[in-house]
């Protein structure tokens, strides 16, 4: 069975909001620090893999630099 794509904008936004959880908390709690991390891990990961696409697809139909632009 093939796995379907992860999607970027999902995961994305549970990073930020992570992110901000973090940022706002006064004191940590350190019972929801472990699942948040690997949550958090899970996501970069995925997020990284559909940059990585996006970015191969996208040599294949621009030019490298600029000086294969048309003038």
């Amino acid at each position: 069975m093939v796995e379907e794509k992860q999607k970027f904008t999902p995961h994305y936004e549970e990073l930020k909001q992570i992110a901000e959880t973090l940022r706002v908390q006064r004191e940590a709690n350190i019972d929801e620090l472990i699942p948040m991390i690997e949550k958090a891990t899970n996501a970069y990961k995925i997020c990284k893999d559909r940059l990585a696409e996006v970015k191969v697809a996208l040599e294949q139909y621009m030019p490298q630099s600029s000086e294969e632009l048309p003038s």
